[in-house]
């Protein structure tokens, strides 16, 4: 992956295609008229897209080991992105659980780049180690620290300082 021009990182999905002949209601049931898989998700289909326009691209992320797990590797090689650092978990793909993250309330000033913010806290906290519902606590956290400042990265706060804001709300993270 050295002479790779982009890399990507993060989700790869497999999207189910139907074709409805109408759509169907509680009353009246519709025909299927079309079905496919075909390879989804926000930055492997960055990637795809960079490598048919000519760019040497790669993907690092997870897959399982099931017959999705190769779907997705297979719809990523067969678009020339290089997967060579792609993590093969054992087992079927997992659907994580849903949860609710709390907004934070803070005077806010500018929400400028609080999406952003919020994505780079996320990946520090997946680095950290810590659990999604952990991460997502943090990251919102990290977003609405920003958010109290003007302009998009003046307000992006220290990780001590992340920190002590979750604490004064009663929320410590190990």
């Amino acid at each position: 992956m050295g002479d790779m021009q982009v890399v990507g990182l993060g989700l790869a999905a497999l999207d189910v295609l139907m074709r409805l002949e109408e759509m169907p209601t509680w009353e009246r049931a519709t025909t299927l008229s079309e079905f496919g898989l075909d390879g989804g998700g926000p930055v492997a289909t960055a990637m795809v897209a960079a490598s048919r326009l000519g760019i040497r691209a790669g993907y690092v992320g997870t897959a399982g080991s099931d017959r999705t797990g190769n779907l997705k590797v297979e719809s990523l090689t067969e678009n020339g992105v290089d997967v060579s650092r792609l993590v093969r978990r054992p087992g079927p793909e997992k659907q994580e659980d849903r949860f609710h993250t709390p907004a934070f309330e803070v005077d806010a000033l500018d929400t400028t780049g609080a999406g952003d913010v919020f994505h780079g806290a996320f990946i520090v906290g997946l680095l950290q180690g810590w659990d999604l519902r952990t991460t997502a606590l943090f990251s919102s956290a990290v977003s609405a620290v920003k958010c109290t400042q003007l302009g998009g990265r003046s307000g992006i706060p220290t990780l001590d300082r992340a920190l002590a804001f979750l604490h004064t709300r009663g929320c410590d993270i190990p």
